[in-house]
Parts: structure tokens; C-alpha cells; sequence
């Protein structure tokens, strides 16, 4: 059974291959903006974003020029000037108390745009400065395999660096601290949609790597945890479970994922097909 799974290095987000290689797909682009829309939330919610606008230490002018910056940039609400301030800012002021949150702005801010140039060269200077920053290392480490191409030959670079974030995205997550205004419940979501995401990213990353195994632990906590599962998951589950030998359970996961629209749905279909004979011809 196993030469007829499709190949762990087909491109899960682009069926079309004459579609450009640097563009996702509209359902790929939902995925993502939920997940900006998550981290935007907690960095709101989290007490280190509070500690990051607290009051100018004692001895520093109330206004300071650096503080005026900050504030145009803050009230801003063109987005391509935010941008441009933000860029700025972070040049003009390397060590202000400001920067991972101005970061983390223009990380979505490239994120939304699909500028992948960009959104690379911001991830790489915030977690120089801010190694334990969980929305650039969950987000970066979930797009690096769903963008990922076995023609790049940085590709399996990437995918360590994917790993890294990932797996230190969910050490940093459970610690992390709400604000004293922000509620519990509310809190605890995100963090749960957080860890969804990192889960579903560590996932994707096996099964590029072809470590079924490991990729299968993953896909199965951020298919359970996720509010809104991701079809693209569910068919990297698939395919692992199918190579594990877990036929049935590689059925199941198929006829999920064919039941969510979705740019794999189609594949779904043909598979939990593919693979309900084969099993009914084996036996």
C-alpha cells in the first residue's frame, strides 16, 4: 500500500503547480490570518507587552524624542507608513524598550502582505534581540514547511531553524503571563490557539523530513487542541499514519479532511477512496 501514498515533498498548499510559488492559497491565507489575528491578541494580553508601554523610567524626560517616535508610530494608522516608521524606529533607536513590540508589528504587518523577504529578514533581527519572542518564533516556524520547496537549496536549513522555533515556542508559551487587566479565560485561549499552532508547525516540519513518527505526535495534539482544525493537517496525519501502517486510522483522518473545504479536499477525497479499497482488497 505504501508506493501509492502521495509523496511527502508535494507542495500541501499550492495544487495548481503554475500558481506562483511565493503566493498561498486563499484557505492558507485564512489559516494564517487567524493565527496573526492569535498573536496580535496575546500580545496584547501578555505581561510583557504591558511591561513594554509602562511609564518612561525615572530621570528620562516624560517626551523624549524617542518617546515622541514611538508615540507617532504607535497612533499611525496607515499601514504602509506604520511600516515605514517602524522600520525607522527600530534603525534609530537599536536598544529601546520599545522594539520587540515594534517587531512583532511589522513581522505581521509582512505576514499580511505575503512580503516573505521581509517578514525572513524581521523574524531573523527580532529573535537576535529577542530570543524568546513566541509570535515571531511560532509564526515563522508554521510558514517556513508550508512554504517550503525540495528545489530550494536551503531547504532543509530552514526546516532546523522551523524545529528550533517551534519547539522553543512551546517551552515559552506555557510561561508565559497575562496582564493584570486581561481575563483568565481569555487568556488561556490564546495560549491554547498558540500551542495549536506550534504543534501543527513541529508537525509539518516531520513530515517534510519524513519522520512520520514524530510528525503523527504532533499533527494528533494540534488536530485535538485546534477550535478550527486545519485540513492541511489532517492530510499530513493521513499520509503519516498511512506510512506508519495505521490504515484505519489514516481513513479516518483522510474522511476528515475531505469534509473541510480547503485547497486539499479534493486530494482527501481520492485518498480516504484510494485507501478504503485498498483496505477492503487486502482483505
Amino acid at each position: 500500500m505504501r508506493g501509492t501514498v502521495q509523496m511527502e515533498n508535494a507542495d500541501l498548499t499550492r495544487p495548481n503547480r503554475t500558481e506562483n510559488c511565493q503566493m498561498m492559497p486563499r484557505s492558507i491565507r485564512k489559516r494564517m490570518a487567524l493565527f496573526a489575528a492569535t498573536l496580535a491578541a496575546a500580545l496584547a494580553l501578555s505581561a510583557a507587552s504591558h511591561a513594554q508601554r509602562r511609564a518612561a523610567p525615572p530621570g528620562e524626560p516624560s517626551v523624549s524624542p524617542e518617546e515622541a517616535f514611538y508615540s507617532g508610530w504607535n497612533h499611525e494608522r496607515d499601514p504602509q507608513k506604520k511600516t515605514q516608521l517602524g522600520e525607522k524606529f527600530v534603525q534609530t533607536y537599536p536598544a529601546s524598550r520599545h522594539n520587540q513590540e515594534v517587531y512583532d508589528q511589522l513581522f505581521l504587518a509582512y505576514d499580511a502582505k505575503q512580503d516573505w523577504s521581509n517578514f525572513y529578514a524581521i523574524s531573523d533581527k527580532a529573535i537576535a534581540q529577542f530570543p524568546d519572542d513566541v509570535t515571531v518564533l511560532a509564526l515563522t516556524g508554521w510558514v517556513i514547511p508550508h512554504l517550503y520547496s525540495a528545489n530550494d537549496p536551503d531547504a532543509d536549513k530552514k526546516l532546523v531553524k522551523a524545529e528550533a522555533y517551534e519547539k522553543h515556542a512551546l517551552e515559552v508559551i506555557p510561561k508565559l503571563v497575562k496582564a493584570p487587566a486581561a481575563k483568565q479565560e481569555e487568556f488561556a485561549s490564546i495560549q491554547k490557539a498558540m500551542l495549536t499552532m506550534a504543534y501543527s508547525g513541529l508537525g509539518l516540519i516531520y513530515f517534510r523530513k519524513t519522520n512520520y513518527q514524530d510528525s503523527v505526535t504532533q499533527l494528533q495534539q494540534a488536530t485535538q487542541t485546534a477550535l478550527s482544525p486545519d485540513p492541511i493537517d489532517f492530510y499530513a496525519l493521513a499520509v503519516g499514519l498511512e506510512h506508519l501502517g495505521r490504515y484505519g486510522d489514516a481513513a479516518d483522518a483522510y474522511q476528515k479532511c475531505s469534509e473541510m473545504a480547503g485547497n486539499v479536499e479534493t486530494l482527501c477525497k481520492a485518498s480516504a477512496e484510494r485507501i478504503k479499497g485498498q483496505t477492503a482488497t487486502a482483505k
